[in-house]
């Protein structure tokens, strides 16, 4: 039996492609990147052949189009509010130098 691939979306990172390929194969769609080794080896080859393209196969291709646009949809988490490695370590070193406990003081960055 002979099967067709047909490219649903290019990427310029091999990090990219990896998760959008994870993310399809987790609904049971098999995905192929084309020049993912070149980009692995040899990333200014990655300029020369052009962005890496997922490929799916052609029965999948509507499935696999239809959870991509959902998932462009969808809206990004707000990030993480991390506190500044300069509280952290002042608060370390205070604790060192007096022997007590030091609470890490808390901005409001508003």
């Amino acid at each position: 039996m002979r099967h067709t691939l047909i490219e649903i979306t290019k990427v310029d990172s091999l990090f990219e492609a990896h998760a959008i390929r994870g993310f399809l194969e987790s609904h049971d769609i098999q995905c192929f990147i084309a020049n993912e080794y070149h980009a692995g080896i040899a990333w200014d080859l990655r300029y020369a052949l052009g962005d890496m393209r997922l490929n799916v196969l052609e029965k999948d291709y509507n499935i696999a189009k239809a959870l991509l646009q959902e998932t462009k949809h969808t809206q990004a988490q707000e990030p993480i509010k991390v506190q500044p490695i300069s509280n952290w370590v002042t608060s370390f070193l205070w604790t060192l130098l007096s022997g007590v406990p030091t609470p890490i003081k808390h901005r409001n960055n508003k």
